[in-house]
């Protein structure tokens, strides 16, 4: 019924008075849907504004702003040493690794001073030197957030790509450093992120890399000679049990499961696993390294979640075989789990291969068939998994993260000597 009509019914009806009414009736009635309305509109307005991502404020490290201010070296301490470090998460193996030279950097007479990107979660200094301590290991040099609290060094490290464009901007140091443990734009896509990766190996800093996969990767695609490293193991952790040898009852598989994380092929194991639970009843599969509980997962495969480091020790001595695939360089885990007595399954590659080979642990194609082939094999041979457990303890017993500080330390001592040398020439 139009308006018109219903005013004249009410005017009919209910005279001067009833048709007064209905008007007020009406008015009331349509601004208060009008303001619904609008404020539906103004919601979903600010909603809009509120979902808006602004890629300058995601990239805001990228743009080549200088900060700081020129040093010579005779003005600093050739010891000292800034570490440009991401925000890090409980279970990151390459923080681990950063924290472990750090602390061998220090016995070795270096003075470290870790930076971190931006505060970690509003923590104050204090707290993250505990979550430090208790994820990962105790660190007693100075801590510090933000590019504005980089202190003048005489060397300065980016420990990934994001680190080395606010390495590039700063120039109160005098040597630039930056090391790698994987190549990082494999983490990507090919897009924003790789191509940004991909840039700071350009950036002409000294580079340390660790492995032969590594340096020859970034020898072949960027011209770059890097200083190699070796991965280590931290011993004083990770020892056998005293028992390695169990012929009988249920075996249990350790998998490094991260579907986070693509270079891991999370997907590849869960077949695997499918195929050799159909054909082996005696097998508990472990799954560790990430949240998965929105996974269905079957009765013979339980999720541990991400455990804390002090009980990764007890948990790979408790297993008999453990599965890590790496499409990228090569996990941390397997040197760890070798010293525990357990046995390594890995996808076999270049980036595998200049670390593990078939006499320290098994190396399969990465498809599932081969991947289950592998895993049956050296779950049902006992002879075999003994033998590789024996020549894995006798390859991993001589590798130290001490090496690797050390080598690290001598090139810096070697970059010190060639500073004062040409120092001296140009003072006479």
């Amino acid at each position: 019924m139009s308006i018109m009509t219903k005013a004249s019914a009410s005017f009919k009806k209910d005279g001067l008075r009833g048709l007064i009414v209905s008007i007020c009736h009406f008015l009331i009635r349509h601004c208060s849907k009008s303001n619904t309305t609008m404020r539906a509109s103004e919601n979903r307005q600010e909603d809009s504004h509120a979902l808006k991502l602004d890629p300058s404020s995601r990239y805001w490290f990228v743009n080549d702003s200088p900060f700081g201010q020129h040093i010579h070296p005779q003005d600093i301490d050739p010891d000292t040493i800034n570490w440009l470090v991401p925000a890090f998460e409980n279970s990151s193996g390459g923080h681990l690794t950063i924290f472990r030279l750090i602390r061998d950097m220090e016995n070795l007479g270096f003075k470290n001073r870790i930076v971190f990107e931006h505060n970690i979660k509003g923590k104050t200094v204090e707290e993250v030197r505990a979550l430090i301590k208790s994820n990962f290991l105790p660190i007693d040099c100075p801590i510090s957030f933000g590019a504005d609290s980089l202190a003048p060094a005489y060397f300065t490290f980016a420990t990934n790509w994001t680190t080395a464009y606010l390495l590039r901007n700063f120039i109160s140091t005098i040597e630039k450093c930056y090391i790698l443990q994987d190549y990082e734009p494999y983490f990507y896509p090919r897009g924003t992120d790789y191509y940004l990766a991909e840039r700071t190996y350009g950036f002409g800093f000294k580079t340390f890399a660790g492995g032969d996969w590594l340096v020859n990767q970034l020898k072949s695609k960027h011209n770059v000679t890097a200083a190699i490293f070796p991965f280590g193991c931290d011993h004083a952790l990770y020892t056998p049990a005293a028992q390695l040898n169990k012929p009988h009852g249920t075996k249990t598989l350790l998998f490094y499961a991260r579907p986070s994380t693509p270079r891991r092929g999370f997907e590849l194991g869960m077949l695997a696993f499918e195929k050799l639970l159909a054909k082996l009843n005696n097998v508990q599969i472990l799954l560790a390294g990430c949240d998965l509980s929105a996974y269905e997962l079957p009765a013979n495969i339980k999720s541990v979640g991400i455990v804390p480091m002090s009980e990764l020790p007890q948990l790979y001595r408790n297993c008999d075989v453990a599965l890590i695939i790496s499409f990228t360089n090569v996990s941390l885990l397997p040197l760890d789990l070798m010293a525990s007595g357990c046995t390594v399954v890995s996808n076999s590659g270049p980036q595998v291969e200049w670390l593990l080979n078939d006499q320290i642990a098994m190396l399969s194609e990465a498809d599932p068939d081969s991947l289950f082939l592998a895993l049956e094999k050296i779950l049902t041979d006992d002879n075999l998994r003994q033998q590789k457990i024996k020549a894995a303890s006798h390859f991993v017993a001589g590798q130290h993260w001490t090496i690797a500080a050390k080598l690290i330390a001598d090139n810096l001592r070697q970059t010190q000597k060639y500073c004062q040398e040409r120092q001296m020439s140009v003072i006479s």
